[in-house]
């Protein structure tokens, strides 16, 4: 099981609405998605030192509404060519990098 019982997780019951909820509690959220509007994840670092990392379903991605609710889109640069990562491994990614901060 690893670090699967350590890290805080949860399940939406009002999404993306509840992504408002997670900000006012004091989190940054940061979609993990290729738009025009993403930086580069290794960019990115959060002041409040609390983040909620939305990734979306394996083909459709994250809907527009999660991403108008995100405060940073975030992407992984992967070669040319290549459209996307899976999304455990992008998870995994932006993990270890929000862990390091």
């Amino acid at each position: 099981m690893g670090a699967s019982l350590c890290l805080p997780f949860t399940r939406s019951q009002a999404w993306p609405y509840d992504l408002d909820t997670l900000r006012r509690c004091g989190y940054t959220i940061v979609c993990m998605a290729l738009t025009t509007k993403s930086v580069a994840l290794a960019e990115v670092s959060i002041s409040t030192g609390k983040v909620a990392i939305v990734l979306g379903a394996e083909g459709p991605g994250i809907t527009q509404g999660a991403l108008d609710m995100c405060d940073v889109v975030a992407q992984i640069p992967i070669v040319q060519g290549v459209d996307s990562l899976n999304v455990g491994v992008a998870g995994a990614l932006a993990l270890a990098h929000f862990a390091s901060l």
